[in-house]
């Protein structure tokens, strides 16, 4: 069985994601074009567009980001090097389209037990109230953690499992 959900935190949490994934690219490759224009030793374009699709990949804009080397001369004084510069842009169009399913997901579950009227035993509403529950205190630990910095975790043991959960939980109260 197949339940298709819609969360509007996700969606939200999706957006800004890859807004700010791809601003952190922007900037990288800004550095980078500086790096460039400051080179003192010859660059190889080969391996600045290997670097340049090492870092697109890194943030996951891959299609998202498009960019042109442009080999060009660099003088220091007497010192004439050959770089290159990066022109890069966003394609709108696979932004749009990376866009269209944020907030959606489906759950696939082995509740299929039907009732004499033929509805479901267990309706996709419970089956998404769920999982947004799960995912709403998964964000609250992770929140807890980065506040109060209390990584790494190791507990394996049950009883440790639920003394940090207790104390985990505690704090965000307070």
């Amino acid at each position: 069985r197949y339940v298709t959900g819609f969360s509007t935190e996700i969606f939200r949490a999706e957006q800004e994601n890859r807004e700010q994934a791809q601003l952190e690219a922007f900037l990288k490759i800004s550095s980078l074009n500086e790096e460039l224009a400051a080179a003192k030793k010859d660059r190889d374009l080969d391996v600045t567009a290997k670097r340049v699709d090492k870092l697109i990949e890194d943030h996951k804009m891959q299609n998202m980001i498009e960019y042109t080397i442009i080999p060009k001369i660099v003088k220091h004084g007497s010192l004439v090097v050959q770089s290159c510069s990066i022109q890069y842009k966003l394609n709108l169009d696979e932004w749009h389209k990376a866009g269209l399913l944020d907030g959606i997901f489906v759950y696939i579950t082995d509740h299929t037990d039907k009732n004499t009227s033929g509805s479901y035993t267990v309706s996709a509403y419970d089956i998404t109230r769920h999982y947004k529950d799960k995912y709403v205190i998964e964000q609250s630990f992770w929140g807890l953690k980065n506040v109060i910095d209390v990584r790494p975790l190791f507990v394996r043991l049950p009883e440790h499992v639920r003394a940090l959960i207790g104390i985990s939980v505690l704090a965000q109260f307070m």
